[in-house]
């Protein structure tokens, strides 16, 4: 399950932590490096996704959120990355509006230079 699907389902803080944590002590082992594109907000990322995914995604996101009571769901999810991320070795990269020529250096040097 996804911590998104689990935060849909009214899941408390602390069950999405314990979730993540089981998760990334089972792919420890397998040494995962994760990208994380990072925003400066919760609005700035959904106003991104909506942007990129096109009006028809903004409004069942938009729609799905308020029947299901989570209109708060993208800042409490941008809270818990922000948290969780750090148990898992990482490279974030912000990005600054749809600019990403800095994005992709960063990934490029990471993978290829190894960092």
């Amino acid at each position: 399950m996804h911590c998104c699907h689990m935060l849909f389902r009214h899941a408390a803080d602390d069950d999405v932590r314990m979730f993540i944590s089981a998760i990334t002590k089972i792919l420890t082992p397998l040494n995962p490096v994760c990208v994380y594109l990072r925003r400066e907000s919760a609005v700035e990322a959904i106003s991104f996704a909506k942007a990129v995914k096109g009006s028809g995604w903004a409004e069942r996101v938009d729609r799905l959120l308020k029947q299901t009571g989570c209109e708060n769901m993208f800042e409490q999810r941008f809270e818990l990355e922000l948290e969780l991320i750090q148990r898992v070795e990482s490279l974030c990269c912000f990005i600054s509006g749809d600019n990403w020529d800095e994005t992709k250096r960063s990934i490029g040097e990471y993978f290829l230079g190894g960092c």
